[in-house]
């Protein structure tokens, strides 16, 4: 077993933080305590069945399907926390954002947003293919499709359906339109004086 450890350390190194930026993402409704369960978690079974991996040039799909399961596995044990009272799990809040914070946040809101428009299989391709840099000979075998076609023309109509409701909804989320907390004070106080 310490052989296969170390082999599989080996394999692992190149991979890491590919690894775990797609955990981060696929956990981001989660506190960053859930992201390192997960991450763990998925470390742990790989680590006890890289000896099941026949091929081990296909190391990082075969990694990134594991973390992908034990996200889905714990996003299913923990739906019931969400009915939880809040005096149960108190949580501290950073209330300090900056402007830049502020169109950072609505940035990242517009795009998971426009991610969550996509089905299942769209957005699994458009993350392994994006974020995670699988090939599409990779993405076909994770997906279990028939045919790299498939995976070709999901990615293109992902990309355009992202592309038309990132450009539809953009002013919605657009932070230079938004007056700053001081300017609509400032506004209101002109009104009630004025």
């Amino acid at each position: 077993m310490i052989t296969d450890s170390n082999e599989f350390f080996e394999y692992l190194k190149p991979v890491y933080s590919d690894c775990i930026r797609f955990c981060k993402y696929l956990t981001k409704d989660l506190n960053k305590f859930n992201y390192e369960d997960v991450f763990q978690q998925s470390m742990l079974i790989a680590c006890e069945k890289f000896n099941t991996l026949i091929d081990k040039s296909k190391f990082k799909s075969w990694m990134f399907t594991i973390i992908l399961r034990e996200s889905k596995n714990f996003y299913r044990k923990n739906f019931w926390r969400k009915f939880i009272s809040i005096e149960d799990s108190p949580e501290t809040l950073n209330l300090e954002y900056t402007q830049d914070t502020i169109e950072d946040i609505d940035k990242k809101n517009l795009l998971i947003t426009a991610l969550n428009k996509l089905s299942k299989k769209e957005k699994e391709s458009i993350l392994l293919f994006e974020l995670g840099g699988f090939s599409i000979e990779e993405i076909k075998d994770i997906q279990n499709e028939k045919s790299l076609s498939s995976v070709k023309s999901r990615l293109s109509s992902s990309r355009k359906k992202l592309l038309h409701f990132i450009i539809k909804n953009k002013t919605d989320y657009n932070s230079n339109n938004r007056e700053t907390l001081e300017d609509e004070t400032i506004k209101i106080l002109q009104r009630t004086n004025g």
